[in-house]
């Protein structure tokens, strides 16, 4: 098995597979994990190879650096929930048929999220919230080197979830009994988002209030609509979905 969403043939230039190579990939991922929240690390999909530029990785689970790079793909089978393996691989099959109908330019504008439950080098169970972008395109438009965004995810239940938000037309795809269906979720206000990322800072909801000027039940309210939205009824429920449809 693969865990792919791209195709299994590729049309890559040799000088343009010289430019990207591992010491470059992972000093870009070095940079980025410095500059932002979270972590990043590359995924090649032609060389079925992982990248991470820290020991300490999170994709990691505490394992070597070193059995990431001998195993390439193989790893994620090592550190993968097993009673996950299928609902991943029908996954990122509609992933795939769903991703290829776009034109090129709005495959490279999609970001594909879901969580994983990994298993660490001591047995335990990390749940991660991954962000997939293709980062770069094959001369046929396939999928070669994709960036990765993880995060400590704080769903409960994470099995089967996992959506497509199509960048570049606003678009989300919710992932339904094997394929991606368009969502219909109501779109968030700026002001609905802004109030979800001070959540996501643990910014108290009185701290909220003070920020935007109103009185605690007027807050209340604001939030309620956001839950109505995403349909969610709890704080960790708003992030969580907002974090998979990509909304923050």
């Amino acid at each position: 098995m693969k865990i792919s969403i791209t195709k299994k043939t590729w049309k890559i230039p040799k000088p343009k597979l010289k430019i990207f190579d591992k010491e470059e990939i992972e000093k870009f991922l070095q940079a980025i994990n410095l500059a932002c929240s979270g972590e990043f690390y590359m995924v090649d999909y032609f060389r079925e190879k992982i990248f991470v530029n820290s020991p300490s990785s999170l994709i990691l689970c505490g394992h070597p650096k070193e059995l990431m790079e001998q195993k390439g793909f193989g790893f994620y089978y090592h550190i993968l929930k097993k009673d996950e393996w299928g609902w991943i691989m029908q996954m990122n099959a509609a992933a795939y048929k769903t991703v290829f109908n776009f034109s090129e330019h709005q495959r490279i504008n999609c970001v594909v999220s879901y969580d994983l439950t990994l298993q660490t080098i001591n047995d335990n169970e990390l749940v991660l919230h991954h962000k997939v972008v293709p980062y770069k395109l094959c001369n046929n438009g396939n999928v070669w080197l994709a960036l990765c965004h993880v995060t400590r995810s704080s769903a409960k239940q994470v099995q089967g979830v996992a959506h497509i938000t199509n960048m570049t037309t606003g678009a989300r795809y919710d992932f339904i009994k094997n394929k991606f269906a368009l969502s219909k979720i109501e779109v968030l206000s700026n002001e609905e988002t802004q109030i979800l990322e001070w959540m996501v800072k643990d910014i108290s909801p009185e701290q909220i209030c003070g920020l935007l000027a109103v009185s605690i039940s007027n807050f209340k309210r604001r939030r309620q609509n956001i839950y109505k939205k995403l349909g969610v009824n709890t704080p960790a429920g708003a992030i969580h979905k907002a974090h998979l449809m990509g909304i923050i």
